[in-house]
């Protein structure tokens, strides 16, 4: 048989996760549908105007005439870095709905 302090704690641990999951059930909900962001259009945001989508510092350098590639100390092409502008996604994020496309 156990103590009884350990049943009355285990029975408030347990009734405050069922409260928590509760009433984390009836807030999303009553939230009602999300809303198309009407800035990106559901999108999330736009082609990266620095690297046009690719994700990496090539196509900027290729834009400039740069059409050298650069080798590493035994010969292999090393890869081409991320763009600075959209850290290698190739898109900026809409500022409303930071991505998500909904608001």
């Amino acid at each position: 048989m156990r103590p009884r302090a350990s049943a009355d704690l285990q029975d408030v641990i347990v009734g405050g996760a069922v409260l928590t999951a509760v009433s984390a059930a009836l807030y999303n909900g009553l939230k009602g549908e999300p809303q198309v962001c009407d800035l990106c259009q559901g999108v999330g945001g736009a082609r990266c105007f620095a690297c046009e989508g690719a994700g990496t510092r090539e196509s900027q350098e290729t834009k400039k005439g740069m059409t050298g590639q650069r080798r590493d100390i035994i010969g292999r092409v090393a890869n081409p870095s991320a763009c600075k502008v959209c850290g290698g996604s190739g898109m900026n994020l809409c500022s409303k709905c930071r991505g998500s496309g909904y608001v």
